[in-house]
C-alpha cells in the first residue's frame, strides 16, 4: 500500500462516524486494456514467433552436424587407425544432444506461451471492439439527446406562440423511443465489456500480458479520481466528505476485528461533468498538470453509471501521458481501513458487518 494510500485511510478513519450493520461487497480491480498495451502485446507475440523459428533453424543444424558425427563415428569404429578420435567425437556427439535438447526444451516452452498469448490476443481485440461499440451507440446517443433538447425548445416556443406544434411532438416522441433503446444498447455493451474483463481476469497470469500492463505502473504512485452520477472528482478526504455518505463498520475475519468505510454515493454530486473536464482550466486537467506521468499513474474509482465520462477523463488522462486503471465501485463500497494486514488480503469481502 502505497504512503499516499496510508495516510489518506488513516485520515478517513478519524472522518467516520457511527453507522448500522450491512454486507460487504468487496470489488476486484481490473486494467482497462489500451491501444499501446494491445501494439506491445502483439509486438511480442511475433518476437516469440521468430525465436521459435530461429530454434527450428538451431535444432536442424545441430540434427545435421549429428548426423554427420553419427556417420564418421560408424566409419570410426571400423577402421582401427580411427580408434583414438573415437572417444573425442562421441563426446561431441554427447555435447550436440544436450545442445538440442536444451533448444527442444526452450522451444516447447515459447510455444506454449504463445498458444495462450494467442489466446489473449483474441480476448484482448473482444474488448476492443466492444469498447469501440460503445462510443459509437453513445456518439449517436449524444446526438440524439441533443435533438431532443431542440425539439423541446420549439415546443415551448410554439405554446408561447399558440402556434401547432404537432408535427414536432410527434418527433419528440419518436426520439425518445430511439433514445430509450439506444441507453439500452450501451447498457447492454456494458455488461457484455464487464463479462469479457471478469473472464481475463481468469486467464492465466504466466501469458506475459500481466507483465506489460504492470509495465506501465511499475515503481509508480497512484492518484485517484472517482466518477459518479457521470461527475469526476478527486478521491481525498474534502471531496469524500462531499460526496459519500460515510460510516465505520466491521466484520470478524479469524478472530480479527477488521474496520471498513462504508461509502455511499450521495444523491448530489459535486465535481465537473462530461463536458467540462474537455477545458485546460477544469479542475480535472489542472489536476494531471501538476502531477508527472513518469513517477505516477490514475486510478479511477468508477460508479456503474458514469462510463461516459470515465471513458473522456481516461482519454485525456492518456495524453497527458498517463498510464490508468480503473476499480469498478456500486452506490454502496467498502474501504478497508486497519489492521493492515487484512486490508492486503482482501478480507471481510461478503461477510456480516456490524456497527461501531
Amino acid at each position: 500500500m502505497t504512503i499516499i494510500a496510508l495516510v489518506l485511510l488513516s485520515t478517513l478513519w478519524m472522518l467516520i462516524p457511527s453507522g448500522g450493520e450491512t454486507n460487504a461487497a468487496m470489488i476486484s480491480d481490473d486494467m482497462y486494456i489500451k491501444k499501446q498495451e494491445v501494439d506491445r502485446f502483439n509486438s511480442e507475440i511475433s518476437k516469440v514467433e521468430q525465436d521459435i523459428a530461429r530454434l527450428d533453424q538451431d535444432i536442424s543444424r545441430l540434427d545435421k552436424e549429428i548426423d554427420k558425427l553419427d556417420k564418421k563415428l560408424a566409419a570410426a569404429k571400423n577402421n582401427a587407425a580411427s580408434q583414438k578420435a573415437l572417444q573425442s567425437m562421441v563426446d561431441k556427439i554427447e555435447l550436440l544432444q544436450q545442445r538440442m535438447e536444451n533448444k527442444l526444451d526452450e522451444q516447447k516452452k515459447l510455444r506454449e506461451k504463445l498458444v495462450v498469448a494467442k489466446k489473449r490476443q483474441v480476448e484482448m481485440e473482444k474488448i476492443r471492439q466492444v469498447n469501440k461499440e460503445i462510443d459509437r451507440v453513445e456518439t449517436e446517443l449524444s446526438a440524439s439527446e441533443r435533438r431532443m433538447a431542440e425539439l423541446t425548445r420549439q415546443i415551448d416556443q410554439r405554446d408561447k406562440q399558440g402556434t401547432d406544434h404537432a408535427e414536432v411532438k410527434n418527433e419528440l416522441l419518436e426520439l425518445k423511443n430511439v433514445v430509450l433503446q439506444l441507453r439500452q444498447a450501451v447498457e447492454k455493451k456494458e455488461r457484455e465489456l464487464g463479462a469479457l474483463k471478469s473472464e481475463n481476469n481468469g486467464t492465466d497470469a504466466g501469458n506475459g500480458y500481466t507483465e506489460y500492463s504492470e509495465a506501465l505502473t511499475k515503481g509508480k504512485e497512484t492518484f485517484e479520481f472517482s466518477i459518479a452520477n457521470n461527475k469526476i472528482f478527486l478521491y481525498n478526504n474534502e471531496w469524500i466528505k462531499k460526496n459519500y455518505e460515510i460510516e465505520r463498520v466491521w466484520t470478524r475475519r479469524s478472530g480479527i476485528k477488521v474496520y471498513y468505510a462504508k461509502l455511499t454515493a450521495k444523491n448530489y454530486i459535486n465535481g465537473e461533468n462530461f463536458t467540462e473536464i474537455d477545458s485546460p482550466e477544469s479542475q480535472f486537467q489542472k489536476e494531471l498538470k501538476k502531477r508527472d506521468p513518469k513517477k505516477e499513474f490514475v486510478v479511477f474509482k468508477l460508479h456503474s453509471d458514469s462510463f461516459k465520462t470515465f471513458r473522456k477523463a481516461r482519454a485525456i488522462a492518456s495524453k497527458y501521458g498517463f498510464a490508468s486503471d480503473w476499480d469498478p465501485v456500486d452506490e454502496v463500497w467498502y474501504v478497508c481501513l486497519k489492521p493492515e494486514s487484512a486490508c492486503a488480503s482482501g478480507a471481510g469481502g461478503g461477510v456480516r458487518m456490524g456497527r461501531r
